[in-house]
């Protein structure tokens, strides 16, 4: 930091040491510590010995601006230049030539002189001219300074100090030359604008300021608290070691014994985790079976599909081989293993005939599960998606008409009803069927009737028996023709012999039932 000198100081002449305000702010593009014009010797005057205007002492001593100078470029900054007192100035300088451009002509006294010219280069941007004292006997080096007014900032107080002899005030003055961007020619990706800028505040307790404070004549102070510290014995290196590694030892101790207790437990969490796996897998395993076993011995009991009475045929021929292979292999007498083998046939056949009868209940199962899963369908309410991927279910006309054939027609298969609720149902169905005029609907029509009379007659349901199964059968095939029941057309099984079937079904249509007329009460006169 080199000294230099402040252009307001008391004491020194405004003219002779101050600086300019431009100056003092400049930018670094080309600032030294500058000093105004002062008289100086001509370029060709000054190697002859021509007499200055500036001040020298009787003992032939330089005048002490120029040791401040001296000084203050001996720091790395040139400093600003102390006038003498006024009671020592001389006879002023000749002016120099008007050829030397490099000297600025000065006026004789130098506490009148002007400030160097200023020169306005561009908008913002303007030049100085600044004379530097190059040393004794030397003359003084005039050089252009830019000043940079963009880059303008007041540059802070630092200090400084005052000449005792001179009265001159020195300030503490620092510069820093710009350096380029870094980023000055990078692509905008590298730019501020294009980066994530993270900022966070974060506030910190600094140490407080403390002050001691010792006891003196009126002043008392209060010891109460105060504790003695007494030294304890003095420690070698090696003492010192033997602690630090005994404590080390301590703490390592201690430390490992932390971390094998940590991975132990970490072993035993493990080691739990892996016997409630192997456990759970094992019940899942046993729950498995047990279900596989319960779900063999239904397939066994009540079978109802093709698989199911294909296992039951592969065990009883089984089973008859194994009983023969053991009759033939006991030794019995020709008369004796005859009658065995007549014994033999006979449980076949009769295991034989309880196949087939539970191949008919499924029959009749799966022929009822197939109606239900086919009305059902087709009650089912349509699915629609919505633009955002929901889904809705939107009953229409034909899936509502649906659902409500399905109800009658399980109301039909209804056992177990009184006699006013049967007769509730017959009624309905027959109100539904006579919407349409045909041979099918005045057939369900006719065998409506005939039931509603035999019951009014108190006739058994078990004799109704044959009845109600043809009702019920004639009315599935109302259900199921796509003119009664729209929503039959799409679960209907089209026939690869399309032509032969519309034939047989037309025909089927255009034959008549015979008309069969019965006397039945005023209630079903409708």
């Amino acid at each position: 930091m080199a000294p230099s000198r402040s252009g307001s100081a008391s004491g020194a002449p405004p003219g002779a040491g101050s600086r300019p305000a431009s100056a003092q702010q400049a930018s670094p593009l080309g600032e030294v510590a500058e000093e105004h014009a002062r008289p100086a010797s001509g370029g060709a005057d000054a190697d002859a010995g021509a007499s200055s205007s500036r001040p020298t002492s009787a003992a032939g001593e330089q005048p002490a601006s120029r040791q401040a100078s001296a000084a203050s470029r001996g720091r790395g900054d040139a400093a600003a230049h102390v006038p003498p007192p006024a009671e020592e100035s001389t006879a002023p300088a000749p002016p120099p030539p008007a050829e030397n451009h490099n000297q600025v002509q000065t006026q004789a006294d130098p506490q009148l002189q002007s400030p160097a010219p200023e020169h306005y280069l561009a908008q913002g941007v303007r030049a100085i001219d600044v004379e530097v004292d190059q040393g004794p006997g030397l003359p003084h080096k005039l050089i252009s300074v830019l000043l940079d007014y963009t880059q303008m900032y007041k540059k802070p107080y630092i200090g400084g100090y005052k000449n005792k002899k001179t009265q001159a005030m020195f300030h503490h003055a620092v510069t820093q030359t710009p350096r380029a961007p870094k980023f000055a020619n990078a692509e905008r990706k590298l730019e501020r604008e294009t980066q994530t800028v993270k900022i966070s505040s974060r506030s910190a307790m600094t140490q407080r300021e403390a002050a001691t404070q010792m006891e003196r004549p009126g002043v008392i102070l209060d010891t109460s608290e105060d504790r003695v510290k007494t030294p304890g014995p003095y420690q070698t290196s090696e003492v010192r070691l033997a602690i630090v590694t005994k404590a080390t030892k301590v703490i390592q101790r201690f430390i490992r014994g932390y971390l094998g207790r940590k991975r132990a437990d970490y072993l035993k969490e493990k080691k739990r985790e892996r016997e409630a796996f192997l456990l759970e897998q094992e019940l899942k395993a046993q729950k498995e079976a047990e279900e596989h076993r319960h779900k063999e011995i239904e397939r066994r009991m009540h079978p109802r599909t093709a698989a199911d009475f294909e296992i039951l045929y592969n065990e009883l021929e089984a089973w008859r081989l194994q009983e023969t292979r053991r009759i033939k292999e006991a030794g019995l007498p020709k008369e004796k293993e005859h009658e065995v083998l007549q014994q033999l046939l006979h449980k076949e056949t009769k295991l034989l005939q309880t196949i087939d009868r539970l191949k008919i209940n499924a029959n009749h199962e799966n022929k009822d599960l197939r109606i239900q899963r086919t009305l059902g369908d087709m009650g089912k309410p349509k699915q629609m998606e919505l633009k955002n991927g929901a889904k809705v279910e939107v009953h229409t006309p034909f899936t509502t008409r649906a659902k409500e054939l399905q109800q009658l027609y399980n109301g039909l298969n209804l056992p177990m009803l009184s006699i006013d609720e049967r007769l509730d149902v017959l009624l309905h169905v027959k109100w539904t069927v006579k919407e349409f005029d045909c041979n099918l609907t005045r057939e369900i029509v006719e065998l409506i009737d005939r039931e509603a009379d035999l019951l009014n007659r108190g006739r058994a349901p078990k004799m109704l028996e044959g009845l109600r199964k043809r009702i019920s059968g004639l009315f599935l095939n109302f259900i199921e023709t796509e003119e009664f029941n729209p929503q039959a057309a799409v679960h209907k099984v089209i026939p690869m012999n399309f032509e032969q079937y519309m034939f047989e079904k037309l025909e089927k249509s255009s034959a008549r039932a015979p008309v069969i007329t019965m006397k039945t009460t005023d209630k079903w006169d409708l």
